[in-house]
């Protein structure tokens, strides 16, 4: 009797839930037994809803602090099935600036944007490990939705390189089988993709730092820390780490590519644009129009390119031509991360102004998409995968 009393209570809060402000379902929580706070907590759609409430309310507060392990582990432990034992600092560094940023108002001045989250940038250290954070809700909460959004991006370039490798192991294997050769070399046969813990790791590290890079550097069309070398540095220590991010962001921003030219490749005549604008279809935007739009949105992070993936084409392309006038309009240099037909992948050469991404003081750079490290990951993969071109 009293578990079905219990699960009638449960249903009603969570359909009042459904239209309450948090602050009104603190105080209707905390009349409420503890080990029901609990339920609700534990039942939450994220680690954010639990902190909004522990925030509203001193009586789920008490509730957490008495169960925080509890309440936590589950999240944690999906932390640790994607990341493993050891988690990088990076993605510490990219929650960090996600929770900083999501407190602040998105209209403040760019002088208080820097000032908030520049302890972070000053604290940074690529290999040093944080060990504080499963006692930190702020940050744990962060953290779930940053690894959350990483690991999908991380794990869609994984396979997409590894089904281009699958296929020109194929190709190879016809013309072995012509010269009276078995199909594949030892170690070469074809198989479905499973990461080890290492390469896991490098790829979910070099979206981290892609992510953090952009909550660091951008906000809309604004430069933050412009001219500010140090901290920039910061983000190349090292060639490993170098040769690894590049590759990231020509990912972030061949899909941005991708979904525009799927939106218009066949024109939506039941797309009325709600601007005064008149926007041009992207087929009549220039050349260095579209460079700059793709610049412009590969700069903002996972979030965008995520929620443009999930939305209809419709709502796809209006997006896209509100960030398009959104783009021409912004205070970003076109900094060529490629060259014309995205055929040579000479990284960040030129531009006007500063240039944030481009990696300074280290001589002339390697072509990026020459050697295969943007097409085949070269620099993620363990040795005995044998990724080549």
């Amino acid at each position: 009797m009293l578990a079905c009393t219990v699960h009638g209570i449960w249903f009603i809060f969570l359909c009042v839930c459904q239209r309450a402000s948090y602050t009104n379902i603190a105080l209707g929580i905390s009349g409420l037994p503890a080990e029901l706070s609990i339920r609700i907590m534990n039942d939450c759609g994220s680690l954010q809803d639990v902190w909004s409430l522990i925030q509203a309310s001193p009586h789920v507060l008490r509730c957490y602090a008495a169960n925080r392990e509890h309440i936590t582990q589950p999240h944690i432990n999906r932390l640790r099935d994607i990341c493993g034992s050891r988690i990088p600092a990076s993605a510490f560094l990219a929650a960090q600036l996600r929770h900083i940023r999501g407190n602040l108002s998105p209209h403040c001045d760019i002088g208080d944007l820097e000032a908030a989250i520049r302890p972070a940038l000053e604290q940074y250290q690529p290999n040093k490990d944080n060990r504080t954070w499963p006692a930190n809700l702020p940050l744990l909460s962060a953290l779930t939705e940053a690894v959350a959004a990483t690991d999908l991006m991380a794990s869609r370039y994984a396979l997409k390189v590894w089904e281009k490798e699958l296929r020109r192991r194929v190709r190879v294997s016809r013309c072995r089988v012509l010269h009276g050769l078995p199909p594949y070399p030892l170690g070469q046969e074809p198989r479905p993709l499973e990461l080890s813990i290492a390469e896991r790791y490098r790829f979910n590290d070099a979206f981290f730092r892609y992510e953090a890079f952009c909550q660091a550097f951008f906000r809309d069309g604004s430069f933050l820390f412009k001219h500010d070398e140090e901290f920039r540095r910061r983000f190349f220590t090292s060639q490993k780490r170098i040769s690894r991010f590049y590759p990231a962001v020509y990912y972030i921003l061949f899909q941005h590519r991708d979904i525009m030219q799927n939106v218009f490749e066949v024109p939506d005549k039941s797309f009325e644009s709600t601007s005064s604008m008149d926007y041009p279809h992207s087929q009549q935007w220039s050349w260095a129009e579209t460079r700059h739009y793709l610049h412009y949105v590969t700069s903002q992070g996972l979030d965008l390119l995520i929620s443009l993936q999930q939305m209809t084409r419709k709502r796809r392309q209006h997006v896209i031509l509100e960030t398009f006038r959104q783009a021409q309009q912004s205070d970003q240099f076109v900094t060529f991360i490629m060259e014309d037909g995205y055929r040579a992948f000479e990284p960040f050469r030129g531009g006007r102004g500063w240039t944030p991404w481009v990696e300074r003081g280290r001589g002339s750079a390697q072509p990026w998409g020459v050697d295969g490290s943007y097409s085949y990951a070269l620099y993620y993969w363990d040795k005995q995968r044998q990724m080549r071109e």
